[in-house]
């Protein structure tokens, strides 16, 4: 059987299981060592309103199930992060967009095939951006926020869509 050290224990995310944000940095300081890093920002559709809704024990449900599907979706090649609330995102290494999209398509994928076989009162769904990392010309916050502001362009199509 193996064990965690105090110091493993402090990168881990308690509610999913996931790493969390200060491993990130950690590992962020590895980043170099990678010529292509790609990164998948992903953010869960409604949560206020599940939260709101049915209780923040089903929000946690909510939280857990994501990052189950995204466990089964991610390539080897990757670091899943919890980053806030409910938001995770998914470093690539060695990685090219046209992958990130495949990847992307991949979460989606795994969305669908949950919502077949999970009920829940409500319809999980997410908003995914992604973004390369020109390690020579942006900083690790450019990065990160390329990725965001690439998922709130999803999310507002999403959300447009919802409304339709």
């Amino acid at each position: 059987m193996w064990t965690i050290n105090q110091n493993e224990f402090s990168y881990l995310d308690t509610l999913t299981g996931l790493y969390n944000r200060a491993y990130l940095f950690y590992k962020a300081e590895t980043f170099n060592r990678y010529s292509n890093i790609g990164g998948i920002m992903i953010d869960v559709d409604y949560f206020k309103f599940i939260n709101d809704t049915y209780g923040h024990s089903a929000g946690d449900k909510a939280l857990i199930d994501v990052a189950k599907i995204l466990i089964r979706s991610k390539p080897e090649d990757s670091l899943l992060i919890r980053y806030a609330g409910d938001e995770f995102m998914l470093i690539v290494y060695e990685t090219t967009p046209e992958r990130l999209n495949k990847i992307m398509a991949s979460i989606n994928e795994h969305i669908a095939t949950y919502l077949k076989k999970h009920s829940r009162p409500y319809t999980l769904s997410l908003s995914l951006g992604s973004s390369m990392y020109d390690q020579e010309n942006e900083t690790l916050d450019s990065f990160f926020k390329k990725m965001d502001n690439a998922m709130y362009e999803a999310k507002e199509k999403n959300h447009k869509k919802d409304r339709a």
